[in-house]
């Protein structure tokens, strides 16, 4: 009789883990459609007020302002409130890195942009102008253009995205769908602003194989930090690169 009651409440029990997992992937569903409008109103209808700031300094500070509530603030809320965890441990944020999870990150930092920095010498002829020529002025304001903004984008798409989809799909499949969803959410302001042209293209595709590079980065070191070091990195290398 025991065992004949067990098994009558094993579907119960069954059918309780399914509906959980549909309503997780239903509110995530929900959530990413909700960012996508969001941002792709604040970067195309929205953006004459990007245009009407004067100041270099004040349109940076308004953007990654703009960026971190509409990133990073949804994120940290979902995990607490509908994940009811801790956000900073969650996303990675609070996981330290260090030994040799340190080491193997800084290496694989290092041979991919070396590889990048050899492809666009030998690929498109660029190569990175001496930066030590550079004025303290030009060093600062690529610094503000592309410190701030990396954080908000890895906290979100490598801390909370990468890790809700590899919980439903694995890290690899994760990995691959997160890059696409990261080439698309700079869609609609390429559109917006010129219209499509065939350096989207290009451009998606050198987007796309950063991001799986990124997302890897955080499954070898544990930590969302060292991805935002190599995309800081990678958007100062290419603010140097001169055909």
């Amino acid at each position: 009789m025991k065992e004949q009651k067990i098994n009558d409440r094993a579907p119960d029990a069954g059918a309780q883990t399914d509906s959980s997992k549909r309503g997780s992937t239903a509110a995530l569903t929900l959530f990413l459609a909700s960012f996508f409008v969001a941002w792709s109103l604040r970067a195309t209808a929205f953006y004459f007020i990007d245009e009407g700031i004067q100041s270099g300094l004040s349109k940076s500070i308004y953007s990654n302002a703009i960026k971190f509530a509409l990133w990073v603030i949804p994120a940290l809320a979902y995990v607490a409130f509908v994940k009811k965890r801790e956000p900073l441990g969650y996303l990675r944020i609070s996981a330290p890195v260090g030994g040799r999870r340190l080491l193997y990150s800084a290496l694989a930092i290092a041979l991919y942009f070396a590889g990048v920095v050899a492809f666009e010498r030998f690929g498109s002829g660029k190569t990175l102008a001496p930066l030590f020529a550079s004025s303290a002025r030009e060093w600062l304001s690529v610094l503000l253009g592309v410190a701030f903004s990396p954080v908000s984008e890895e906290i979100l798409f490598r801390g909370f995205i990468l890790r809700e989809l590899g919980e439903r799909a694995g890290f690899w499949w994760a990995n691959l769908l997160t890059s696409i969803l990261f080439v698309s959410i700079h869609w609609p302001h390429w559109l917006w602003a010129t219209g499509f042209k065939p350096w989207m293209v290009i451009t998606s595709a050198t987007i796309f194989i950063l991001s799986l590079f990124l997302g890897y980065l955080v499954r070898l070191s544990g930590s969302v930090w060292p991805s935002v070091a190599a995309h800081i990195l990678n958007n100062f290398i290419a603010s140097f690169l001169r055909a």
